[in-house]
């Protein structure tokens, strides 16, 4: 029982006090982008019209901005196939 009240004490502390803006830049980690030959692009989903859904135009967009900013030389697209003739990594080409 005395476990559980300090575990919950602990708990409301970091939740409702400045403790856990204050511990979170340790969790933190820098992105740090270095020059590849290839970005690999997942799918996120398309509908059954054919369009792809926001998940995957977002990260085709990321895809297609690290293109052109130089930072991959090539793009593979990735996705599966499913509900109707083209499969995701088709429809982001």
């Amino acid at each position: 029982m005395g476990f559980l009240a300090l575990f919950f004490f602990l708990l409301l502390v970091v939740v409702f006090t400045p403790l856990a803006n204050w511990l979170a830049p340790a969790f933190f980690i820098e992105p740090s982008l270095h020059k590849a030959d290839a970005a690999i692009i997942l799918s996120g989903g398309s509908y059954p019209e054919g369009h792809l859904s926001a998940f995957s135009l977002e990260r085709l967009s990321n895809g297609v901005s690290l293109y052109q900013d130089g930072w991959v030389k090539k793009l593979i697209f990735v996705g599966r196939s499913g509900r109707h003739q083209l499969s995701d990594a088709q429809i982001m080409k």
